[in-house]
């Protein structure tokens, strides 16, 4: 027998660099996201002692934005590992050309993954003001050429039909264009695409994110595995998030056909929620009274009651009718514009107020909307106001106001509805 000799004996023809596993994937982009709110946190607290509270939250998402961006260029930017990577030992691969990702190529990424859906919002809402806007001026023109009796007696010009069409398209988008909450919402676009994207990826996909899909580019494990192990398989998490999300989309389908039989749903469900409301109250003895969301306020020293009624704010996708307006039935064309303008006027106020309302009802802490109807909002003395598990949680590890910084206590929060 001829035995072999030599440096490379015994080594095989050809190294294989094993695939990161899903549940390794995971948890690496579970690390990043837990490191980057520890960063962003430190970027507020910062920018709290230089720029102040009040300025600190009005450039709040701006702030997140920068802070997100800069963990992840101070990270990975220069070639080298996340913290997340680093944790499950995985390192980022191009699966074009079979290396490690370029510069330009993680810029790219970078990109689509942070900056993207945050101007693509910031868009989407500028071209709907300006829509808004510019369906307002039309319709005040139209209006005031109808006041002025202008007629016109020749048959309209090749730009004039053009410009025409032009309005009535803006005239249309103005009333079906819906709100940034159709982007962001939860069941907005980018929530079906971010779920869509993770059944991909749970049924055997390389990519968890879509900025990762657009620039492929997936992950390798920097260690070689035992030989008997077997990476678990998501395959299961896959379909079950792929029936979910065809639930969804069916039921979003049906509100949108059948706007009749999901407005029908929904009061009946509010009828439910009633009965079962009135069947268990919940009730807070405050400064001896007795004060329930759900009935009326009776004080000790006074006979009369309150109700408490639920905040609800108007829906800017909902066309307003001319009673609602205090308007009389349309019966000519005069009275059709000017209801037209006070109708586009009603719209552009409520995106403003829904705008407005968005900001006042955002707890500072989770940046989430707050539901102040259901009495889950709680107020410091410094006249901040929170979510009741998020403030609670704060104070227990720092004493003081995340606005403010003055000193608060758990036992001084006090609870407020429809604030």
């Amino acid at each position: 027998m001829q035995e072999h000799s030599g440096p490379h004996a015994g080594t095989p023809s050809r190294l294989t660099i094993p695939n990161s596993a899903q549940a390794e994937i995971v948890r690496l982009h579970q690390k990043d996201a837990y490191y980057g709110e520890l960063f962003r946190e430190q970027v507020r607290d910062v920018a709290v002692e230089f720029l102040g509270a009040r300025l600190t939250h009005k450039l709040d998402n701006l702030l997140a934005l920068g802070a997100s961006m800069a963990y992840l260029c101070l990270c990975t930017l220069g070639g080298s590992q996340s913290l997340g990577e680093e944790y499950v030992n995985a390192i980022m691969r191009d699966r074009r050309k079979g290396g490690i990702v370029s510069a330009k190529r993680r810029i790219l990424f970078l990109v689509l993954y942070i900056m993207a859906p945050f101007f693509a919002v910031r868009m989407y809402s500028i071209t709907r003001m300006y829509i808004l806007r510019m369906d307002m001026h039309i319709t005040r023109k139209r209006l005031r050429e109808a006041q002025s009796m202008e007629i016109l007696v020749h048959e309209p010009s090749l730009l004039t039909r053009l410009w025409n069409n032009i309005e009535h398209v803006v005239h249309w988008l103005a009333h079906k264009l819906p709100g940034s909450h159709a982007l962001t919402g939860t069941n907005g676009m980018f929530a079906y695409v971010s779920s869509a994207q993770l059944a991909m990826f749970y049924l055997s996909g390389p990519y968890y994110t879509l900025a990762h899909r657009l620039v492929k580019s997936d992950y390798v494990y920097a260690s070689t595995r035992r030989p008997s192990s077997q990476p678990l398989s998501y395959e299961i998490l896959g379909m079950l998030l792929a029936f979910q999300l065809l639930i969804k989309l069916g039921l979003t389908i049906r509100r949108i056909n059948f706007p009749a039989l999901a407005s029908s749903d929904d009061t009946n469900a509010a009828t439910a929620s009633a009965k079962s409301e009135r069947v268990n109250p919940v009730s807070l003895k405050i400064d001896g009274a007795i004060v329930s969301p759900h009935s009326d306020s009776h004080r000790k020293d006074s006979s009369s009651s309150a109700t408490n009624v639920p905040l609800v704010y108007a829906d800017p996708d909902v066309s307003a009718s001319p009673e609602s307006l205090g308007l009389s039935p349309i019966r000519t064309e005069s009275e059709k514009q000017a209801f037209d303008l006070a109708q586009t006027a009603v719209r552009t106020k409520t995106v403003q107020m829904e705008a407005i309302a968005h900001e006042v009802l955002r707890c500072t802490l989770c940046m989430d909307r707050r539901e102040p109807e259901n009495g889950s909002s709680a107020v410091t003395e410094c006249g901040h106001v929170f979510c009741w598990s998020c403030i609670e949680e704060w104070l227990r590890e720092k004493a003081d106001c995340p606005l403010c910084r003055q000193a608060v206590q758990v036992s001084r929060l006090l609870p407020i509805y429809n604030v």
